[in-house]
């Protein structure tokens, strides 16, 4: 069942919703069972546009005031201790315990390694910095292709900043990684019922896969 978000409630995108208050409350990734894969291929023809590139404005989410604007940055070891306790609210999310430092441990372990790359979003107004949310991405590569792919693991916004576009942003960072990297394509997954989530990625040039099943064994 959907449900509609209220304003202490996060909001987690990629693996659950759109950045319109609306999602899968209380469904881990295990629980959710079928679901459906989306690719974007990472085109020439792409280039340029911005956050909101070929979706639109939605009347009830207004856009960032001329006084008020999204940063987003790489993060690394300097910023764990602001993005820890973003991705342990993602995690509580997925009816995880709350665990900051292994939050900590976990993301400090993946970008120490270069496993992964975490990019944080600040809204910034009236000379504060807030941080917002944060995406998360794993490298892999295409046999077929020949090339590198990008999962896109790990979407996430924090309630202050709900309607702000922050969560396009954070996809549009992330499909500019994908460019400047030669990747394929950049992959998430959804829900096979998140119809927002649909059509949210579909605006954004995600196609979904009707090729392949996509399984899964948990050891």
């Amino acid at each position: 069942m959907s449900e509609k978000s209220s304003p202490a409630t996060p909001l987690v995108l990629g693996k659950a919703s759109p950045d319109n208050g609306t999602w899968k409350k209380g469904r881990t990734q295990a629980e959710v069972g079928v679901r459906v894969l989306w690719t974007r291929q990472v085109m020439a023809a792409d280039r340029g546009g911005g956050a909101d590139a070929g979706l639109g404005p939605r009347p009830e989410a207004p856009m960032t005031s001329a006084t008020e604007h999204i940063r987003i940055v790489e993060a690394g070891a300097e910023l764990l201790d602001t993005a820890a306790p973003l991705f342990d609210a993602y995690r509580q999310f997925y009816k995880k315990t709350s665990d900051v430092k292994a939050a900590r441990r976990f993301l400090a372990d993946r970008l120490g390694k270069k496993e992964s790359t975490l990019y944080l979003a600040y809204l910034e107004s009236a000379g504060r910095a807030t941080p917002a949310g944060f995406v998360h991405l794993y490298p892999t590569f295409s046999s077929l292709s020949l090339r590198r792919t990008w999962i896109l693991s790990d979407l996430f916004v924090a309630p202050e900043a709900r309607r702000h576009h922050v969560g396009r942003a954070l996809m549009d960072r992330a499909t500019q990684l994908a460019r400047e990297t030669g990747a394929d394509s950049l992959i998430l997954e959804t829900a096979t019922d998140n119809f927002d989530a649909q059509k949210l990625y579909e605006g954004m040039g995600y196609k979904r896969d009707t090729e392949y099943y996509r399984y899964a064994l948990y050891v």
